[in-house]
């Protein structure tokens, strides 16, 4: 799984961003707020009265801590151990966190550990 201090690096990164995002997703649903209020009103709708944001924060931040802190029977799958799952995935989580006002950090953390996870990755080729 690539070149290990780089997979190990993007792997805490990760969990780092994930924990964030669902502290961040927990804090939206007590002040929503959406990072583009400044622009426009309309994406209000995202956020309230059903907080559709925030949910799909919390349930991502869940999913990407069970893959990268798995439990026993997630640990054995195939899909635990490639990278470029991982390097498709984790720009979209990152796009979902940074609608949220909250986790603009946590999508900031993402892309850091998305490129270290391609770091990993073209490491793993060339080696």
């Amino acid at each position: 799984m690539g070149e290990p201090v780089n997979a190990y690096l993007a792997r805490l990164i990760i969990l780092t961003s994930a924990g964030y995002q669902l502290a961040a997703a927990i804090f939206g649903f007590l002040y929503p707020k959406i990072l583009f209020d400044f622009a426009t009103k309309q994406l209000d709708c995202l956020i309230t009265p059903i907080p559709f944001l925030q949910i799909l924060n919390v349930a991502l931040s869940l999913v990407v801590l069970c893959w990268e802190w798995p439990l026993y029977y997630v640990a054995e799958l195939s899909l635990q151990r490639k990278i470029l799952p991982r390097l498709i995935i984790y720009p979209v989580v990152s796009a979902a966190a940074i609608g949220l006002y909250q986790a603009t950090n946590a999508a900031l953390y993402y892309l850091i550990g998305t490129l270290v996870y391609l770091l990993a990755y073209i490491s793993e080729r060339e080696g």
